[in-house]
């Protein structure tokens, strides 16, 4: 029991000189016209979390590196303290939602990256409250476009697609369908994608719903019976169903 004590009592000194060996590494250094608060490595490269100040003292930006390079969490804040805008990053490239403020806080604008790349949903706020969408293809194109009400519901849809594009692939000695579509999901409806199997006569057959994590789908399917074709479909409802809309996509041979 007493080799216990003194064991514990050892890991608690390398904790406390742990401890402190991460606050020295803490130090501020004038990079370009800012302050900048942060834990350096060899060569002052910024590892971990990074304040920056304007001349006057006041935060402008908190930014997370990774051994010099941006990953994660990325702010910027007017001179009165409020967040003007945030993303985050993956490897210095933006991925996710990058949001914007007014100077009181209040959201107004919101669009979309994908390791870098700007695509899928963009959003237009007026009073914090939601006014238009739109969702771009990766190349840019808006493929999808809705209206909103002064209380943020669902007015009307000026257009919706998918792109479906289906290419049969040989992989692995086999043979297969790569398929592959946009997902554009409508803020403040309830929406389901689905993959299918459909053919000339309409008949249709329902294999799966879906939910793509980056708003598109690109997976292999086996190569469909003879006369059947796949197809991705969308039941979009909102406003207690006053809005209920079903669109389909296939690709015949």
């Amino acid at each position: 029991m007493k080799y216990q004590k003194r064991n514990n009592w050892h890991l608690i000194v390398l904790a406390i000189i742990f401890l402190s060996c991460n606050e020295k590494r803490i130090k501020t250094e004038r990079i370009k016209n800012f302050t900048v608060q942060a834990s350096f490595l060899d060569h002052n490269v910024i590892d971990g979390k990074a304040r920056y100040f304007d001349s006057l003292g006041r935060l402008v930006n908190i930014s997370t590196f990774s051994k010099g390079i941006r990953n994660g969490v990325n702010i910027n804040y007017y001179p009165n303290g409020i967040v003007s805008d945030s993303v985050e990053y993956i490897f210095d490239k933006e991925n996710g939602y990058w949001t914007y403020f007014d100077t009181s806080g209040i959201i107004g604008y919101s669009d979309y990256y994908y390791f870098g790349l700007g695509f899928g949903p963009t959003t237009w706020y007026e009073n914090g409250q939601l006014q238009k969408y739109q969702f771009r293809d990766f190349n840019h194109k808006v493929i999808a476009e809705g209206k909103y009400t002064e209380h943020s519901k669902l007015d009307s849809i000026q257009g919706f697609h998918m792109n479906l594009c289906v290419t049969k692939v040989s992989k692995e000695g086999g043979k297969f369908c790569d398929l592959f579509g946009y997902l554009p999901e409508f803020p403040n409806t309830e929406q389901i994608f689905s993959i299918g199997l459909t053919n000339k006569n309409q008949r249709e057959s329902q294999i799966c719903a879906v939910k793509g994590k980056y708003f598109f789908i690109d997976t292999l399917l086996p190569i469909p019976p003879q006369n059947w074709f796949y197809y991705l479909g969308c039941h979009i409802r909102a406003n207690g169903g006053a809005i209920n809309k079903f669109f389909i996509e296939e690709v015949l041979d």
